[in-house]
């Protein structure tokens, strides 16, 4: 797993014309118990602005801590300006940016005109402050010498003694790494068993980060092992020996994060079997609703075949009905001839009584007259 980059950058003002100072070298630092972590150093261009890049492996050398508590150091060549210890960024993000103010009364006054830059004047001092070379070559004279004794006391066994097995190279060849694509130089370790943890842009500096990636450059390689693969334009132009420390961080770390994945899939697989009880129950409620819903159907279905055969009867009423109002009608207009022949009959009966009534009165008349 790559170890967690940061950036830090800002500006240094003069705190009374709030303008950028050129020239001055920031230190970066992480505030720790019992020793004090130097993340990075720059110096600022002619707005004031700096920037350093660093990551966890800076800070948790001595401590394990999971951010940085940074403060800055502010130096005018070996004069310190302005030290922000005493008010330290508690667990710093990735990115952070900051503005650093001296008062102008700090600044001391600078003459002439420096014939090389300020920066490499600062890297320069600050590379030579932390590095033993006398202690290196010394070092390095030592394993010249011993290496030599070795080789030669083997020569001058190999005489009279041949019996050892030849010495072969175990691990894999320098040549199928280095000046390699990634790709190919990933194989050919994995084909040896060994793991590329990372893989980094090669950036040679002078710095103590550079110092210990030659430190960590393996005589050989063997399985099991995870080292650092720093590439330029596609291809590996050095390798590291990542720490057993720093391999154990990373393993402990994805155990880590496994067990959080192996957390969420158990709160997702509770979540599922959820889901599938209420699935089941909408289900049931579901073929239940169906069954009442079909014995509705079936039951207004008969109503209105009930309906249908209700129409037909309405129709035959009406039909039947409207036979009947025929009916009555002839019978009315039968009626009305009935009364009209009645009439005349009444008419017809009156008249003759009449013409009877007139003949006795007549009758009557000429009895008397006798």
């Amino acid at each position: 797993m790559a170890a967690k980059a940061y950036r830090t950058s800002g500006q240094v003002i003069e705190q009374r014309t709030r303008r950028g100072i050129a020239g001055l070298r920031v230190e970066a630092w992480d505030k720790d118990e019992k020793y004090d972590d130097l993340l990075g150093v720059d110096t600022t261009d002619g707005r004031g602005r700096f920037q350093m890049d660093f990551d966890q492996t800076y800070f948790r050398e001595f401590s394990p801590d999971l951010e940085p508590e940074l403060y800055f150091k502010v130096f005018r060549r070996k004069q310190l300006l302005k030290s922000t210890r005493d008010s330290v960024i508690v667990n710093a993000n990735q990115q952070t940016e900051v503005t650093i103010e001296i008062e102008t009364a700090q600044l001391p006054k600078v003459s002439g005109k420096d014939r090389i830059s300020a920066r490499q004047i600062f890297k320069a001092a600050d590379f030579l402050k932390q590095s033993d070379f006398r202690g290196v070559w010394r070092e390095g004279l030592n394993k010249i010498q011993t290496s030599f004794n070795f080789v030669s006391d083997i020569a001058a066994s190999a005489v009279t003694d041949m019996d050892f097995e030849p010495v072969q190279v175990k691990g894999p060849k320098e040549r199928e790494v280095i000046d390699q694509d990634v790709a190919t130089a990933g194989k050919a370790l994995k084909a040896k068993g060994v793991v590329v943890a990372e893989v980094k842009p090669y950036d040679p500096k002078l710095n103590r980060q550079a110092l210990k990636n030659v430190t960590r450059l393996p005589a050989g390689l063997k399985a099991g092992q995870q080292v650092i693969l720093y590439e330029q334009a596609g291809k590996v132009r050095y390798y590291a020996l990542v720490p057993e420390k720093a391999a154990a961080e990373v393993n402990k770390d994805h155990l880590t994060q496994l067990s959080a994945d192996m957390q969420k899939m158990r709160g997702d697989v509770d979540a599922l079997t959820t889901v599938k009880k209420d699935l089941t129950s909408l289900k049931s409620t579901t073929t239940r609703a169906k069954t009442d819903l079909t014995k509705k159907v079936e039951k207004v279905s008969g109503q209105l075949t009930d309906t249908a055969q209700l129409s037909v009867n309405i129709k035959a009423l009406q039909e039947a009905s409207t036979q009947k109002d025929k009916t009555i009608s002839t019978l009315e207009k039968e009626v009305a001839a009935l009364r009209a022949a009645h009439a005349d009959l009444l008419k017809k009966v009156d008249a003759k009584a009449i013409t009877r009534m007139a003949a006795d009165i007549k009758k009557l008349q000429e009895s008397l007259k006798e």
